[in-house]
């Protein structure tokens, strides 16, 4: 679900989520942008929630650049952090070299269980649509 840091209408979650932006820099401000980078991180690491973070680079296309946050909850994220100010602050330093608007996923761990084997029956080879 793309979520609009704008909107005043997000769920609160109570879990840890992982927050992924994909983010377009204009070919050719790569470097420019990645010595900036340290700067806007520094905003999100001293916020209220924040749990840590990753900046992964595109080996396909070496202007797309993957930003993902973890924080203690969505809320931290998405109201505590965009009603900061850093949110703001973080535009005025980076916006300007994205190519298109950066959008911004929210995720949470999905913990699955191990399926229990049905007494005397093989576990199947193949999955069902396999063929």
């Amino acid at each position: 679900m793309a979520v609009d840091l704008h909107s005043d209408a997000h769920a609160e979650t109570l879990t840890m989520v992982t927050e992924y932006t994909l983010l377009h820099v204009h070919p050719g401000f790569q470097k420019k942008f990645e010595s900036t980078l340290p700067v806007a991180l520094e905003l999100i690491t001293n916020a209220s929630g924040y749990i840590s973070h990753d900046v992964q680079r595109s080996v396909d296309d070496s202007s797309q650049y993957m930003l993902i946050v973890r924080w203690k909850s969505r809320a931290d994220s998405c109201e505590n952090f965009r009603t900061s100010g850093r949110l703001h602050k973080i535009k005025l330093l980076l916006h300007k070299f994205y190519e298109i608007y950066p959008v911004t996923h929210f995720y949470e761990t999905v913990a699955l269980e191990k399926p229990e084997p049905t007494p005397g029956e093989d576990q199947p080879t193949t999955l069902a649509g396999d063929k």
